[in-house]
């Protein structure tokens, strides 16, 4: 009887473990989005890399879902920039690459156009002595007539960092009518270099969240854990 209750605790954690954003981010994809750091390929999603191996952008390999003559869009976000007035957090715009060609030969990573259009890649560059910041990666295929909403003309290109701090993934994805996410991934990146943004201020207490470190257990290690508490409850350990 204790299995079967389990079940449903069960489905939970699969789910959760077969996500490809960070827990708290309000888009959910389960397909997965292969990204290479220099020879890292965050898998699984939610990998820790040091600053300096964030320097280059990375290599993006799209999913199979991706149409083969389709171009398509490009996001990386920053999920953990602190406000003025350190309290909260909110997302900013670190790569936005509209008009991707399609992988040639199909199976391919993206070519970047360069210079890209949009807002060029900024590495990453968490104030020093914060947590971990979380940056999302999402791939979209870009529907026939896409032009960039009127209200987001400031990221074509950004040039300055207000432009990026405060991006709304959300509001930019119903105005530009991209329609569902083809995949996605994320790392956490943590400046221990002593070479940071300069701004926003400090914070030094991750939110809960983000101490999750989702892509660190792994799904074997995340279903593992929940049987073996499953097994302590039917024999009342």
């Amino acid at each position: 009887m204790f299995v079967l209750a389990a079940i449903p605790v069960l489905l939970a954690v699969l789910r959760s473990a077969a996500a490809q954003t960070p827990p708290g981010f309000p888009i959910a994809v389960s397909e997965f989005l292969s990204v290479t750091y220099e020879n890292t390929t965050l898998q699984p999603a939610g990998k820790q890399l040091s600053r300096p191996e964030t320097r280059m952008p990375p290599s993006i390999l799209p999913p199979a879902s991706l149409p083969p003559t389709s171009q398509s869009i490009l996001f990386m976000i920053d999920l953990d920039v602190p406000k003025r007035d350190n309290t909260t957090r909110e997302m900013s715009l670190h790569w936005f690459v509209p008009s991707i060609p399609p992988p040639s030969p199909p199976g391919s990573a993206l070519l970047i156009p360069i210079p890209p259009p949009g807002t060029p890649y900024r590495q990453p560059s968490p104030p020093p002595n914060d947590f971990a910041h979380r940056y999302v990666f999402l791939l979209y295929a870009q529907p026939a007539g896409f032009v960039i909403p009127q209200s987001y003309a400031n990221i074509n290109p950004a040039r300055s960092r207000e432009d990026r701090v405060g991006f709304d993934i959300r509001r930019f994805v119903k105005e530009a009518k991209l329609g569902k996410v083809l995949a996605a991934s994320w790392v956490e990146v943590r400046n221990g270099t002593g070479a940071g943004t300069g701004w926003p201020p400090l914070r030094t207490t991750a939110p809960p969240e983000a101490k999750s470190g989702g892509g660190k257990i792994g799904v074997k290690g995340w279903v593992v854990g929940v049987l073996v508490g499953v097994w302590g409850v039917g024999m009342g350990i």
